[in-house]
């Protein structure tokens, strides 16, 4: 079960290190979902939360244009994409992340 988190980490890292090579600067991030809990399958996607003030607020805008960053990296990646200021307490998802996501060191 380790191997295939750090596996999954790893793909993570370098996909966060394509966006940072395309101009985005990463504040942080979050794997968060079925593999930060430990719960996934083998179709199970990988949920990813980066933090970036470069995003524009429109998530659905913002996740097409990093979506394809993936592509080479692993098609199961799910950007939700947030900017500083959105990440709020009040917000269900960022509840979420914070009590059981696992910040991924950019």
């Amino acid at each position: 079960m380790a191997k295939k988190a750090n596996l999954i980490i790893g793909k993570v890292r370098e996909y966060l290190k394509i966006l940072q090579k395309n101009d985005y600067r990463i504040k942080k991030a979050y794997l968060y979902g079925s593999y930060a809990t430990a719960n996934y399958h083998k179709d199970s996607d990988i949920d990813v939360l980066i933090i970036s003030d470069d995003f524009t607020g429109d998530r659905f805008e913002d996740s097409l244009k990093i979506l394809k960053f993936a592509r080479n990296i692993d098609l199961r990646i799910e950007p939700m994409p947030y900017r500083s200021r959105d990440f709020k307490d009040s917000d269900p998802l960022v509840i979420e992340v914070k009590k059981r996501g696992k910040e991924i060191k950019v």
